[in-house]
């Protein structure tokens, strides 16, 4: 290949290369932005997917034989009744006879999965489909809307649920399984759950809270299960707009304590304002919590009926059982949340200020043949600490970002002898030891400009230890003159702890007696000292990308070649530099040296059983530019290969990346792109390549278009892009074990702080409620509407009752014929709060009267019992009583 022909080639394809999407950068506040962008294992969008159904074919002789006996009324519907439901349809008499047997079902599951409720009497579920939007509405649905329920209460032990869903799409609909493509399941299941425990509840008002989150659960609750188990945890793939919520909740709040007495007491009104979403998000991981376990199963019932209101002896409200129940479980809640969370795939963007501007790389749209240079490079430290190799174009230097385990900045190094640097060439280190090494190019004394490769040596003051010249020096006019490392290729510097060396493998190209500067793969061993041995000076010819793995010792690599082989080639070599095996894992058609492969290589990881899995991307026979991961096993035998898309035209994956995801399973991420712009796709694979979860996407990351994902010594994934100026964004997966233990310990600590904080009350304020609540009791003594509850004061040792209140601040007790007076100046916070809280109970939606409890209780010392009252006052009511407060 020609030299100027191949720069020329490679700068016209680069201008057809849009610039690197915007989303990968935001703006800088502070020393370190921390923002995380959570994924969802296995959502590859952002509906909730259907849920599948087949009938038995004992079950489908059943329905058979029941559609015949399905009738259909005047006004078009067919109707098949049973005891305790009802199902009707106007789409076909097969499609009735399904949906009756599935109603039959889930009034038999639905007591099973929550211990209630259970139809009784003549109480009954009836559920209607409707074949359009307007059937659905003339029933009395919303426009928009897919489901509607009411509840019609009859005399004792009577009455009907109903439930209305407006049927899918007709093109949906699949002969050969009728009600999974007619209907949506989830909705019916959601529906059906809100409808029976209204019915259940006798007019009798239901927490929102409580309603929504058992409807949320039962969404994806597959009726096979005969007992009350649960599905997967909160699974993901059945509704990752919600997942999505929750982690962003939780990784977001470095406080992560959420009020659960808060969100419970919340109207209806006020549930569905706000982040809806995550309130859904929080009510049904409380009832996946419940129900992990079934000792926990009876306090759904008690937590579900909270509404009813009595004026209990001492002052207790009958609203105040469940909530004591919250507060009991709530610790257990939040370990649950964190549990959830850390099961579930995120990627954690982590923008880190640097003091130089990082150069730009390619986008991920592109689809050229050519490798690119390691622009920005990831090398792991010890202890999940890691260092990024980055070049500054502006000021042609190279420079380390020092980053400890928790991502934040531990410091910069720009070594000196590296500025003027053409190119990083290949970045590595030897972990725990004080010596890093970067590969870059420099002019040689013949004014070729960037033609010279060297290998420098420098400690973490960026003090230089060496710099190895390792080709290029000759004049590029001359014969077998080697030089332009990284042209129309890339680069890999690793360090080899058994072999006690690092591997350097770089493209470069060498003038051949045809006078023509052919392209060609360079690797070589180097010492730490610095000395450079060569191991294959050309190592497949017109090399385009080159990568560099080590394990046990070997190093295994990676050459897309383009002639010599014609294909993408792995390799296994020893740590002395003797090849083991060599293998064409994906054959290019086309004549050698064509300088067209449409192909991209990716990468390799090496699996605990010793196979090799490798990942790439090819249109060569295909539809479209598509993903393929090949596992090879230790001899360099492929085992297997397997597509993970089948792109149609217009659509295209690029540069698929891999890592190790935990001990036994493999992540493979690509770029997808299309007239959309482009959106980071993922796979987990087990180690034999099975799915172990349904292919997902993250619309706020992107893949590297210069450098691989590589693995932390605790397991975590990282990479790294230029963000937006003088910053480098980081992307970091970490394996959940580590994300379980990083979210309890800031859980900990925020439960330590909440508990730590002294509430005092401001100046002033407490002797403005004691004015407020003594005109309220003088007021109510006076109208001869003082509470009738007797209560156990501090100054009396049994039940004593309020009689008469005077403007002096006298208060009037009585108990067992005998008459007391206390000045109310005198009582205690506690006596007061025990006033107050008899007065919530005659006045109920008195929400200022709820917060002056919760305040009382608050000055007494009884924090669990004054949260109850904020909830109960509502959070902007709450909230003017915090301020209130100061924290010591």
């Amino acid at each position: 290949m020609n030299l100027k022909t191949l720069i020329r080639k490679r700068a016209a394809a680069m201008w057809l290369v849009p610039p690197c999407p915007p989303c990968w950068a935001a703006p800088v506040v502070g020393s370190l932005l921390l923002v995380v962008a959570p994924v969802v294992f296995g959502a590859s969008s952002e509906r909730a997917e259907q849920l599948a159904w087949s009938w038995t074919k004992a079950e489908q002789s059943g329905l058979d034989f029941l559609a015949m006996q399905v009738k259909r009324g005047s006004d078009g519907y067919w109707t098949h009744k049973a005891n305790h439901y009802t199902a009707r349809s106007n789409l076909s008499a097969g499609l009735t006879a399904e949906v009756g047997r599935y109603v039959e079902r889930m009034i038999e599951v639905i007591p099973r999965v929550f211990g209630y409720p259970v139809l009784t009497g003549k109480q009954e579920l009836q559920v209607t489909v409707h074949k359009t939007a307007a059937d659905f509405t003339a029933a009395g649905g919303q426009r928009g809307e897919r489901t509607f329920h009411k509840v019609g209460q009859g005399a004792s032990g009577s009455g009907s649920a109903e439930v209305h869903i407006c049927a899918l799409e007709a093109e949906l609909l699949d002969p050969a399984n009728v009600l999974p493509s007619s209907v949506n399941l989830r909705e019916l299941q959601r529906a059906a759950v809100l409808a029976l425990l209204e019915l259940a509840a006798a007019g009798r008002e239901l927490p929102v809270f409580m309603q929504e989150g058992c409807a949320a659960y039962f969404e994806s609750w597959d009726l096979r299960e005969q007992v009350p188990k649960r599905v997967s945890r909160l699974s993901a793939n059945a509704r990752p707009e919600r997942i999505k919520a929750l982690q962003q909740a939780v990784h977001e709040d470095h406080n992560f304590c959420p009020d659960l007495l808060a969100i419970y007491a919340e109207s209806t009104n006020s549930f569905f304002k706000g982040n809806a979403t995550l309130k859904l998000a929080w009510a049904e991981s409380l009832v996946d919590f419940l129900l992990s376990s079934g000792q926990r199963c009876p306090l759904l019932p008690t937590l579900l009926h909270s509404s009813s209101w009595s004026a209990k002896q001492g002052g207790d409200a009958a609203w105040l059982a469940p909530m004591k129940t919250l507060a009991g479980v709530e610790g257990g809640w939040h370990e649950h949340l964190c549990q959830v969370v850390s099961e579930a795939l995120y990627v954690q963007k982590i923008d880190i200020p640097v003091d130089a501007t990082p150069a730009r790389i390619p986008s991920v749209t592109k689809l050229d043949r050519y490798g690119t240079d390691p622009l920005v490079a990831v090398c792991p430290g010890l202890k999940d600490a890691y260092d990024i190799g980055w070049y500054a174009g502006n000021s042609q230097s190279i420079r380390v970002l020092m980053c400890n385990p928790d991502n934040s900045k531990a410091g910069e190094i720009e070594p000196e002898f590296l500025k003027g640097s053409g190119s990083l060439l290949g970045f590595s280190r030897i972990p725990g030891k004080d010596l890093y090494v970067a590969g870059h190019s420099k002019d040689n004394a013949s004014g070729n400009r960037n033609c010279e490769y060297w290998v420098g040596g420098f400690n973490g003051s960026g003090k230089q230890l060496f710099d190895t010249l390792i080709f290029g020096e000759k004049n590029s006019e001359e014969m077998h003159s080697k030089g332009y490392p990284g042209v129309a290729a890339s680069a890999r510097i690793i360090y080899n702890e058994s072999a006690g060396n690092f591997g350097v493998y770089v493209g470069h190209t060498m003038k051949w007696p045809d006078n023509v500067r052919h392209q060609a793969g360079y690797f070589s061993l180097l010492t730490p000292a610095g000395k450079n041995s060569t191991v294959s000076g050309w190592y497949v010819s017109h090399n385009f990308d080159q990568r560099l793995v080590v394990n046990q010792g070997d190093f295994y690599m990676l050459a897309h070649g383009d002639a010599y082989p014609r294909a993408l080639v792995f390799s296994k070599w020893s740590g002395a530099g003797k090849k083991a095996f060599e293998l064409n894992y994906h054959d290019i058609p086309g004549e050698h040296g064509d300088n067209s492969t449409y192909c991209q290589t990716g990468g390799l990881v090496v699996t605990d059983k010793k196979n090799s899995a490798v990942v790439f991307a090819s249109a060569n026979e295909r539809k479209s530019h598509d993903v393929c991961v090949v596992l090879i096993d230790a001899t360099g035998k492929e085992l297997r290969r397997r597509w993970l898309t089948e792109y149609a035209p217009g659509t295209n994956g690029s540069f698929p990346r891999i890592a190790t995801y935990g001990k036994r399973l493999l992540l493979v991420a690509w770029e997808e792109f299309s007239g959309e712009g482009p959106r980071m796709q993922y796979v987990i694979l087990d180690d034999s390549l099975e799915k172990a979860g349904q292919p997902g996407s993250v619309a706020e990351a992107h893949v590297s278009s210069c450098y691989d994902m590589v693995n932390l010594s605790g397991g975590s994934i990282v990479w790294a892009v230029p963000g937006i100026g003088d910053v480098m964004r980081v992307y970091r997966i970490d394996l959940q074990a580590q994300m379980y233990a990083q979210l309890r310990e800031g859980l900990a600590k925020a439960t330590a702080q909440v508990a730590a904080v002294r509430r005092v009350p401001k100046k002033g304020v407490a002797e403005k409620l004691d004015e407020a609540l003594l005109k309220k009791l003088v007021t109510l003594s006076q109208e001869k509407k003082l509470p009738q509850s007797g209560m156990r004061l501090s100054k009396s040792k049994a039940l004593i009752k309020l009689v008469a209140a005077e403007d002096s601040g006298a208060l009037e007790f009585e108990a067992g014929g005998a008459r007391a007076t206390f000045a109310f100046g005198e009582l205690s916070m506690a006596d007061k709060a025990m006033i107050a809280s008899l007065l919530v109970v005659q006045e109920r939606d008195n929400q200022a009267l709820c917060g002056v409890t919760g305040f009382y209780m608050d000055c007494s010392g009884q924090s669990t019992t004054a949260r109850m009252y904020y909830a109960r006052a509502g959070r902007s009511e709450a909230m003017k009583f915090k301020n209130f407060f100061t924290q010591e």
